[in-house]
């Protein structure tokens, strides 16, 4: 996998800052057509093919869908997609990384037989952008989009829906001061090359041993 360089992913987050905000405040509603490829590299003059990494990770999000032949649309929310309503559920930074502990090692496991060179792609995707995070709120959600996009390259609608439903609860876990430190880029580093070199064992040793030092930092719990 090649490293993208800075003006590259400058590039990229100016595309997809322009989307998220558009998002936000309403002038893409729920369901509005994006504009295409062309029209958005034409707009900040880049190639298309950093329109579409850009998107990516909105893609993985869970903000916009693409469909092929149609375009890409403001996704309508993931609220209808959790498996679980997480409103009814009463969780905690210790249950949220419990979960993470039982499912992501082996959905990292899964997505070795499973991911594609696409996948491979969105996931190294989602580590450049962890690696531009500058707050502790930028790398939650960038560490977040990680573990779903490996969730993702499973191919397992089942386990994706399950990936969806810890990131909305960390989403909306008051972490306090608990969230001081989860880890460091490099640990994403190690999961990513056990995944690209088809290493399944070593994928899951890699991953449980990142949920393990980030509980270790957070709860100070040390099995």
């Amino acid at each position: 996998m090649g490293t993208l360089n800075t003006s590259k992913l400058a590039s990229e987050d100016a595309v997809r800052r322009f989307i998220v905000e558009a998002i936000e405040n309403g002038s893409m509603p729920a369901g509005a057509r994006l504009p295409t490829e062309r029209v958005l590299a034409e707009r900040f003059r880049v190639p298309r093919s950093v329109v579409r990494k850009a998107l990516l990770p909105l893609e993985i999000e869970g903000k916009v869908t693409r469909h092929v032949g149609r375009g890409t649309f403001v996704s309508h929310g993931r609220e209808g997609r959790q498996v679980v309503s997480i409103r009814s559920v009463d969780t905690s930074p210790a249950e949220v990384l419990e979960a993470c502990l039982t499912c992501y090692p082996y959905m990292s496991e899964l997505a070795v037989a499973k991911a594609t060179t696409a996948d491979l792609r969105a996931i190294e995707q989602c580590l450049q952008r962890l690696r531009q995070a500058t707050t502790i709120a930028e790398y939650g959600e960038r560490d977040a989009a990680f573990h779903q996009a490996i969730a993702n390259a499973t191919h397992n609608a089942l386990l994706i829906a399950i990936a969806r439903t810890i990131s909305r609860a960390r989403e909306r876990i008051d972490w306090g001061e608990l969230k001081l430190h989860e880890g460091t880029p490099q640990d994403h580093e190690g999961i990513l090359e056990a995944l690209i070199k088809r290493n399944a064992k070593l994928a899951h040793e890699h991953t449980k041993t990142h949920l393990l030092y980030a509980r270790r930092s957070l709860l100070g719990v040390s099995s």
